[in-house]
């Protein structure tokens, strides 16, 4: 395990996404991180509830963005598919490097990004 995996958290305002298909919250964030050639690889796991008010499938636009003070260092912006029926989501983004090791100020933000 490297020196430091940056801490993660939610956006404030973006936990829940509704929109006249489908509700969705975010219950759950992980993140766990190993050195590869020298830089921070780091894997995001968001996971939420979901439900359905009409038969169309969603697709959950989920933003991860890594901070350090006031710079961003990475963001990425993603959709994770759910067809209804479902009840729970699951999202992964591993495409996140950093150069190792994450500075005290670094976290991870994720959350809803009804913007897209």
């Amino acid at each position: 395990m490297p020196a430091r995996c940056p801490d993660i958290a939610v956006r404030d305002g973006t936990r829940s996404l509704r929109t006249q298909n489908h509700s969705a919250t975010i219950i759950q964030t992980t993140r766990s991180c190993s050195v590869i050639d020298g830089r921070l690889a780091v894997q995001v796991r968001v996971a939420g509830d979901v439900s359905f008010i009409g038969t169309s499938p969603a697709e959950l636009p989920i933003r991860v963005a890594v901070v350090d003070g006031a710079s961003v260092q990475y963001s990425q912006l993603g959709r994770q598919s759910v067809t209804p029926g479902a009840s729970t989501f699951t999202f992964l983004d591993s495409a996140l490097r950093l150069t190792e090791p994450a500075g005290p100020n670094v976290t991870i933000y994720v959350g809803f990004d009804e913007r897209n």
